[in-house]
């Protein structure tokens, strides 16, 4: 069930972030059904929030032989080149379980648009696909699996 998360500050997280603020970012991810996951990603996206979120999101599928998961950029804003490099190979080296991503835009036509050139920029080798509607990404998600 879709759950409240944190809220966090619209800036650049990195290595001298606090505790109580890793511990915000992790918040942001947690299993929204079995083997699904769901990611509210932050407003301000870094290389180290994606290898924090993503070593986040293998510790939590650890016990399953495969998980999907949700990345819902309705707060995101536009990645950087090193954010979508980061990205690139954390998702195509690091995350041997995850087998397919569905991205949640929700209405915003310039969003939907910025994430389509994105997620096709990028070389991913995971099933991913793009959603306006969480119930879509779920769905998606599910025949993946079956």
């Amino acid at each position: 069930m879709l759950r409240d998360f944190p809220a966090i500050p619209a800036r650049p997280f990195g290595p001298d972030s606090t505790p109580e603020e890793l511990e915000l970012i992790k918040g942001r991810l947690y299993e929204l059904e079995p083997s699904i996951f769901i990611w509210h990603e932050i407003p301000v996206q870094t290389a180290f929030t994606v290898r924090l979120s993503l070593a986040r999101l293998n510790e939590l599928g650890a016990h399953l032989p495969s998980f999907s998961y949700i990345v819902d950029l309705r707060e995101a804003g536009t990645p950087t080149q090193e954010v979508r490099a980061t990205l690139m190979q954390q998702l195509n080296e690091a995350m041997p379980k995850l087998s397919a991503i569905a991205v949640w835009t929700e209405k915003n036509v310039l969003l939907n648009v910025a994430a389509k050139f994105v997620v096709a920029g990028m070389g991913l080798k995971k099933t991913c696909s793009l959603h306006k509607t969480l119930p879509d990404c779920l769905v998606a998600l599910r025949k993946h699996r079956a």
